[in-house]
């Protein structure tokens, strides 16, 4: 079941509930009391579409996805890609895994999210654990240079862009060297953590204090690229995102890495990823915001 809330002219909240039952829910983030603003609804062969002054939502019937376009440029800013809902328990109640996915264009940058150590600027395509930690505060909030915001309205242990495929699985030894030959040409991020815990099971800390983490990448001519380099760090942070910029696609690099967990892999993200996506640990709906907007600062003023 899909819900789709007018807030504003330029804002529109989405609601996904695995069932018809009604959403009880008190947000932690959004507080705002919105203003009655006026909108149309139009139903026609493939879905419905809801028009504001600002910002158009289109419903399509056939595969449950929702767009959102200016309403002057007709340009599309978001495309929903699909979602999911795994069954869980939440200390004996019934609830669910959540998982919301969106399209990303070549030429998007996406940026926000709180504040983290790995120094990663722009998220798109980048593997990101979202907990809160020392250090480190999670804001899941984002600003995209297509001309759109996006508030995840959940506070559960959450991945942007959960990286599900291991370079280098949990139970391997802590160090050791391994080819690597792209697929597509551009930049790769190299994510060491713990994967997204299976239904049914508890998220952990996978970097214990004093940790360190070591991946380098050398080419065909000798060069070595640092990708990550922590060392003895007291305020280690739960996971780590290192990007190694420009690789080419079918270049075998040798990946030389080492670290101190016991239960931590190695993951890869390239531009092939293609898509945005929030995945959530806990949670009774998917429940996020759009809003138009035109700049980080026109974003955070929404």
């Amino acid at each position: 079941t899909a819900e789709l809330q007018v807030c504003s002219d330029a804002i529109l909240r989405v609601v996904r509930r695995p069932s018809a039952a009604l959403l009880e829910k008190t947000s932690l983030v959004v507080s705002a009391e919105w203003a009655q603003t006026d909108y149309q609804v139009e139903k026609n062969s493939t879905g419905v579409v809801v028009s504001t002054r600002k910002v158009i939502a289109m419903y399509d019937a056939g595969t449950g996805r929702i767009s959102f376009l200016d309403r002057a440029s007709k340009r599309v800013r978001l495309q929903e890609l699909g979602h999911s809902f795994t069954s869980s328990k939440d200390l004996g109640r019934d609830t669910y895994q959540i998982e919301q996915s969106w399209a990303t264009s070549d030429d998007e940058g996406i940026y926000g999210g709180g504040g983290y150590q790995n120094g990663v600027v722009n998220l798109k395509h980048a593997p990101l654990e979202m907990v809160q930690f020392n250090s480190e505060a999670v804001v899941p909030y984002f600003w995209s240079t297509v001309g759109y915001g996006l508030l995840w309205d959940n506070y559960a242990w959450t991945f942007l862009n959960p990286p599900d495929a291991a370079l280098v699985p949990p139970s391997s030894p802590r160090s050791g060297k391994l080819p690597f030959t792209p697929t597509v040409d551009g930049d790769h991020f190299f994510f060491v953590g713990k994967p997204f815990p299976i239904s049914g099971s508890r998220p952990g800390f996978g970097q214990p204090n004093g940790s360190w983490v070591k991946v380098n990448l050398t080419d065909a001519a000798g060069q070595v690229l640092v990708v990550q380099d922590w060392d003895a760090l007291e305020n280690m942070p739960n996971s780590l995102v290192g990007v190694a910029p420009g690789l080419k696609k079918g270049e075998t690099y040798s990946v030389d890495y080492s670290w101190k967990s016991e239960d931590v892999g190695l993951y890869v993200h390239g531009p092939d990823y293609a898509k945005t996506t929030l995945r959530s640990f806990l949670g009774d709906a998917i429940d996020y915001y759009f809003a138009l907007a035109g700049s980080p600062d026109d974003a955070v003023q929404k």
